[in-house]
């Protein structure tokens, strides 16, 4: 008998939202790197323990949206919309939900079996952020997960959501589209649905199958949808404006129900919030920003003048009290008396670095780079 095929889940979402930390965590070293097949995009896949068997975990690229036309956005398109992902786990920052959350009810509307992984969740709760998950999966109506990556909080959770969507039936999920159709239009959408096969009913699917001038899904596609596509395209011929507003609808249509959602689920504690979030505040404002860089430039002209002679005359004085010692075991003769040439020299030395230490801080924190003129 053969080897009984292992499932596979994609992990999905934006960049910086550590779903690489995430992978790792699943998988260990139990993993290999590699490129997407054509592409330079690279591809990490790993095997991790789901219940009793074990499970291909595929990372894919970190993108903004599977609208965009980039060599990211095809690979993670292609690979739901026709890889062997059996299900995806959709990775967010829980500090940033409805940032992060039009990219996951892309995906949601994409594949049938989907859970919602709100990593980061630890350093929303220091922010005083706090998601009602329970509630938000009622909304989105998949399994809601809050993870911290870095410290393992949650992964139990996650295999175990994993499992429950797996067990589940595919289930099509569609985000309200807010602009009136017209009816023409809607037809040729319900015959592109009819062309599909059931487990692949997925409203976003059809317009991957048509939007793009370059069809990258053309050669999965039977000559039918190929021949709808082209209906499609005809119907918008000549109607190159109409066609703009559409595509800006239909990715404009996730981000108003990611608001919505976010304004449901999400609270923010105002009386706590994270320290760098409130030093932010306090030096990145032109109000307060401005006077204390002011302040920070008299201390260091403080410090060149006046400063820098009190830690030299404290040196001079344990030199001088040590020259005084009576001479003893373990005591040099050159100590006694005035303390030989050269041992002055800490007094010039430490000024000129108490000098390049505080305009080298200076430089950095006033260069434009990352500094606090860029910022306020």
């Amino acid at each position: 008998m053969g080897e009984e095929k292992r499932s596979c889940i994609a992990l999905a979402g934006n960049p910086n939202t550590g779903k690489s930390t995430l992978f790792n965590a699943l998988t260990g070293l139990k993993q290999h790197t590699g490129n997407w097949s054509g592409k330079t995009v690279g591809r990490a896949e790993g095997r991790f323990w789901l219940g009793e068997k074990e499970a291909v975990l595929v990372d894919l690229p970190g993108i903004y949206s599977l609208f965009s036309a980039g060599a990211e956005e095809a690979c993670a398109r292609d690979f739901l919309a026709f890889g062997d992902a059996d299900a995806v786990a959709v990775v967010v920052d829980a500090s940033a939900l409805e940032r992060h959350l039009p990219l996951a009810l892309q995906v949601m509307e994409l594949m049938p079996r989907c859970v919602l992984c709100l990593n980061l969740a630890d350093e929303a709760e220091k922010k005083g952020i706090s998601i009602d998950d329970k509630k938000l999966s009622d909304l989105t109506g998949v399994p809601v997960v809050k993870t911290a990556a870095r410290t393992g909080r949650g992964l139990s959770d996650l295999t175990a959501a994993f499992e429950k969507v797996m067990e589940q039936e595919p289930h099509v999920r569609h985000t309200p589209f807010h602009k009136a159709l017209p009816e023409d239009f809607i037809k040729l959408l319900a015959e592109g649905e009819n062309l599909l096969p059931e487990s692949k009913n997925r409203p976003l699917l059809l317009d991957f199958l048509w939007q793009k001038e370059e069809d990258v899904l053309s050669e999965e596609v039977g000559e039918e949808l190929r021949q709808w596509r082209t209906k499609c395209n005809g119907y918008f011929a000549g109607e190159e404006e109409a066609l703009a507003v559409y595509r800006k609808e239909r990715s404009l249509c996730f981000q108003k129900r990611a608001e919505t959602l976010t304004a449901a689920v999400c609270k923010k504690n105002e009386g706590k919030g994270d320290t760098t979030a409130q030093m932010d505040k306090l030096f990145l404002r032109k109000r307060t920003g401005v006077p204390l860089m002011l302040l920070l430039l008299a201390l260091v002209f403080w410090i060149t003048a006046v400063g820098a002679n009190v830690p030299s005359q404290m040196l001079m004085s344990v030199f001088t009290k040590l020259g005084n010692l009576p001479q003893c075991a373990g005591v040099k003769p050159c100590l006694a008396g005035k303390p030989p040439h050269g041992w002055g020299v800490p007094d010039g030395q430490l000024g000129g670095f108490c000098d390049a230490a505080a305009y080298g801080y200076l430089f950095s924190y006033v260069y434009p780079a990352g500094g606090l003129w860029s910022a306020a």
